[in-house]
């Protein structure tokens, strides 16, 4: 079977671990996760290799506009907040908020 570097489905964005079985979809070019490769009629399975780290795929910078905690809802002014994304989904988050997701996160392993 072939292999891909490819760290995420190009079509929903679930990111993938090396070794997981994923698809090659010849008719777009994109690699594709099992769900997102039902859509399609021909397709070639691909094994992942050496996969990026789920740590790596975050982005996090520090808001210099103010906005609302995606979190809890509470107003937040520039500077104190973070903005996160991990591939195409991005939040904005206060500092109680984003401790407590990072507590959450060390926590499961």
């Amino acid at each position: 079977m072939k292999t891909t570097s490819i760290c995420s489905c190009q079509s929903c964005g679930k990111p993938f671990a090396a070794g997981d079985i994923v698809y090659f979809v010849p008719l777009d070019n994109n690699i594709v996760c099992h769900i997102c490769a039902i859509e399609h009629d021909k397709v070639e399975p691909r094994v992942v290799e050496g996969a990026m780290e789920l740590d790596t795929l975050f982005k996090v910078t520090t808001s210099s506009r103010p906005f609302v905690c995606d979190g809890c809802g509470t107003y937040v002014v520039p500077g104190e907040g973070r903005i996160i994304s991990l591939l195409m989904v991005t939040v904005r988050l206060c500092p109680k908020c984003q401790r407590e997701i990072l507590q959450k996160l060390s926590k499961t392993d």
